[in-house]
Parts: structure tokens; C-alpha cells; sequence
């Protein structure tokens, strides 16, 4: 009898024991940290995570690097912008005219100039007098007058009053010596000014011509008007001649 009792109670130890065992396993299973496999998920360089767990990784990692750019950039301990390195002037072969004034002698005529000046001499803008009253006022290159109006005395009481272009007389008023009048415009050639395009003469007799000219003779359309006997001529005219 005492061995059979003890038989049974070992069996039901076994059984027992088994059954605690599985309750045990379970609890185990319920209650396991949950943050385990995340945190080997995350790890750099586990062979088990994903695709997807990578690019979660590397954003993370971006978005720290943008935290600490953002707070270098404000603090206030930031390393300084570096200045821009200084402007080179450009040389210049020419130096600038400078604002002066000038006086001499030419052609026992004084004179006086007040303008710009480069190596001593007349050249950009610049007004000169002469002691016989003419004066010119305008442009200058290497001491020659260019472009501008003035009043130019030329001798035998002849002088010319108007606007210049490269030196030579575009247009104005020119009286010579016997009291001729001409006001219109000129042109240039061989080594002379002429009347040349449309103008207005008037001689000293009182006759006077208007319209169009040729290297000083009327040619083209005008009108003649003698003072004398009051005749007038209009018409095509051809090197002085009406037609």
C-alpha cells in the first residue's frame, strides 16, 4: 500500500510541474520587453532591419545635422563672415582732365582759357577768350576747339558765329569783310569752307538771295531779289544761273 501512494504522489508533482512550467512560458511571452526588438531594429548595421527602417534611420540623422546647423548659425558665438576682398581700380592710359586755367599768346593775340586740361593743353570742356573778342566755348582734343558754338574772328573784319562739329563750321553766320551776310549752313572741302545747303545772303547793295546752295553758288530751288530795281527771281537755279 505505501508504494502505491507514493507512486501517485510523485505523478501528480509531475504533472504539477508541467502545468507550472507552461504558465510560467506564457507569462514570459506576455511580458516581454517590447522595446527590445525596436531597439535592435535601430541599430546601425543589423542585418535584420528593413529597407524602410534604414531610410527611418538616415532622417533621423539628417534632421539632427539641420538641428545643429540651424543652432551654430544662431548662436551668437558664430565664426564671422569673411569681407569681400577690396576693389581694383582699372589703370587708365589717359589721366583725368582737370579743371584749370590757361592764358598766352598766339599770333600776338592773348588769350585766356579756363576748362579741362590734359598734359597742359586744352582738351574736354572748355571756354576760351581772345583779346580781339572772338571766344569759343564747347568741346576740345589735344588743345584744338571740336565740337561747340563760339564766336571765331578771322581777320580783315571778317568773323564766323555759330555751331562747330570736328572743327569746321556747321551752321551759323558768317560776315566778311566788305559786310557780306550769310546765315545758314557750310561745308568743308579743300582745306575752304563753302556755302552749302540752304542759307540767306545779303550784299552790301541790299540785294539778297534765299534758298538752296552749292559750294558757294545758288543751285537748286531759291528766290533773287534786287534792291535796285525791284525785280525778283524764282525758280530752279544751276550754278548761279536761273533756268
Amino acid at each position: 500500500m505505501a508504494k502505491k501512494a507514493t507512486s501517485k504522489s510523485w505523478g501528480r508533482r509531475g504533472f504539477y510541474a508541467t502545468v507550472i512550467a507552461i504558465i510560467v512560458a506564457i507569462l514570459l511571452a506576455v511580458f516581454s520587453d517590447p522595446l527590445s526588438d525596436l531597439g535592435n531594429q535601430l541599430i546601425p548595421g543589423n542585418e535584420n532591419s528593413s529597407p524602410q527602417q534604414n531610410y527611418s534611420r538616415n532622417g533621423l540623422a539628417k534632421q539632427e545635422n539641420l538641428a545643429n546647423a540651424q543652432y551654430e548659425q544662431s548662436s551668437p558665438i558664430a565664426s564671422p563672415t569673411p569681407e569681400p576682398p577690396p576693389i581694383v581700380m582699372a589703370e587708365y592710359q589717359l589721366p583725368y582732365p582737370i579743371v584749370t586755367t590757361l592764358s598766352g599768346v598766339t599770333n600776338s593775340i592773348a588769350w585766356i582759357y579756363v576748362g579741362e586740361v590734359v598734359n597742359e593743353v586744352p582738351h574736354g570742356s572748355g571756354r576760351i577768350e581772345r583779346a580781339d573778342n572772338s571766344w569759343f566755348e564747347g568741346e576740345w582734343f589735344e588743345g584744338s576747339y571740336l565740337n561747340g558754338r563760339g564766336l571765331l574772328m578771322l581777320g580783315s573784319n571778317s568773323w564766323y558765329y555759330g555751331y562747330l562739329y570736328l572743327g569746321l563750321w556747321s551752321e551759323g553766320i558768317f560776315v566778311s569783310g566788305d559786310g557780306t551776310r550769310y546765315e545758314g549752313s557750310f561745308a568743308f572741302s579743300s582745306g575752304r569752307q563753302y556755302r552749302h545747303g540752304n542759307g540767306r545772303i545779303e550784299w552790301p547793295n541790299g540785294d539778297y538771295y534765299c534758298g538752296e546752295w552749292r559750294y558757294n553758288q545758288r543751285h537748286g530751288q531759291g528766290a533773287m531779289f534786287h534792291a535796285e530795281s525791284g525785280m525778283r527771281e524764282e525758280g530752279y537755279w544751276r550754278y548761279n544761273v536761273l533756268q
